[in-house]
């Protein structure tokens, strides 16, 4: 117990940061909008002083249109933040060149939802299953293998465990990795088995090659489930051909 104590009061010693940025008025337009816990970098100079930057999310309308400035902002700042997320708003069948441009580089594509909303459950995955110590085993380096790995990605919220990342179809030969934050209603042993067999049953419903990555939040009484899908190829471009 003690030595849980002393981790714990180091992880509190250790004063973390995140923000954003953003390349382009659609960009601007959307974050502007949010009621978010994060700021722009720009604004956080005293931070950058007294606290370490653990990751910068850039949104950008258009990775092409603003790739220099996108290479003069990760120059500013390599070296001082952890790590920095490209997130790209416009969908490219280039993107490889971008994903051996940057470190991390993804497309954020809207199945049932709006960019405000793929951009909120985003940041608040990151927010309540990366930022928080959680009860698995998921942690920052799970999600930066995650950013590395995949490119087109989608994000949301749903309110069970049997239909997880709603309205995703689970039939979907095109996702590669699930990543899952799970808030239960109790965590007592045997209410928390019975959530943990039906979340069983749906990672059953995936097909073999899925790979899931997974997280129970200590935080419970609001039952529900926070995700990002992450895909091989654009979903919306199934959409379209059907």
């Amino acid at each position: 117990m003690e030595e849980l104590n002393q981790l714990l009061d180091f992880w509190e010693s250790c004063q973390q940061f995140v923000a954003y940025h953003c390349f382009g008025d659609k960009a601007k337009k959307i974050l502007s909008s949010l009621q978010l816990l994060y700021k722009d970098i720009c604004n956080c100079n005293d931070d950058l002083h007294s606290k370490q930057c653990l990751a910068i999310f850039v949104f950008t309308d258009n990775a092409e249109v603003y790739v220099s400035e996108i290479d003069t902002f990760i120059k500013r700042y390599k070296g001082i933040v952890g790590s920095i997320f490209i997130l790209d708003l416009h969908p490219r069948m280039q993107y490889d060149l971008f994903k051996g441009r940057w470190e991390f580089y993804n497309i954020l594509t809207s199945q049932d939802s709006t960019v405000q909303d793929d951009i909120l459950h985003y940041l608040l995955f990151f927010h309540h299953f990366i930022e928080t110590v959680g009860l698995i085993g998921m942690d920052f380096n799970d999600f930066k293998r995650f950013a590395r790995t995949v490119i087109f990605i989608t994000s949301g919220t749903a309110p069970s465990l049997d239909q997880p990342i709603y309205p995703i179809s689970y039939s979907n030969n095109n996702i590669r990795t699930v990543m899952l934050g799970l808030e239960l209603q109790s965590l007592e042993a045997d209410r928390a088995k019975e959530n943990m067999d039906v979340l069983a049953s749906f990672f059953e419903q995936l097909p073999d090659n899925v790979e899931i990555i997974w997280q129970i939040t200590p935080k419970c009484g609001q039952h529900h489930t926070e995700y990002i899908v992450g895909f091989d190829e654009d979903p919306m471009r199934d959409n379209d051909n059907s």
